[in-house]
């Protein structure tokens, strides 16, 4: 049997519209949108100085989302160009996110780790480093 690219390989192209598409629903403040790019098995971290990676599940991600997003009357979220790493029906995107609100700013390093579903492309885990702001 020969071994040949699979055919549910997740192109550059699709990684890019899924990540534009997952920025527009976030700066929408669409959860029900924004909820939907996640996978049931989905696992979040986050990075502080001092506590390391604290990790959360997809209920406890979009809880804090809908806190954030409720919180914010104004939402920008700048990334940069990913570097997309595909293997098979995976991939990782690395980016530089700045996120904006009224009630708050962060930057740092994104890192989404995407699957091919039968319901299209999930994110199944997520991880943020936080960048110092200066003050």
């Amino acid at each position: 049997r020969q071994a040949s690219q699979p055919t549910n390989a997740i192109s550059a192209q699709e990684a890019r519209q899924f990540l534009e598409s997952w920025r527009s629903s976030w700066e929408r403040a669409d959860l029900f949108a924004y909820a939907s790019f996640y996978d049931e098995s989905f696992v979040g971290r986050n990075y502080s100085a001092g506590k390391g990676y604290t990790s959360m599940t997809r209920a406890q991600w979009l809880k804090d989302k809908d806190q954030k997003f409720r919180r914010s009357s104004s939402l920008s979220i700048i990334i940069g160009e990913p570097e997309i790493q595909s293997q098979g029906d995976s991939a990782s995107l690395v980016f530089s996110q700045e996120f904006r609100s009224n009630s708050y700013a962060d930057r740092g390093l994104k890192t989404l780790r995407l699957h091919k579903t039968s319901n299209g492309i999930k994110i199944v885990s997520e991880d943020f480093v936080p960048r110092r702001v200066s003050k």
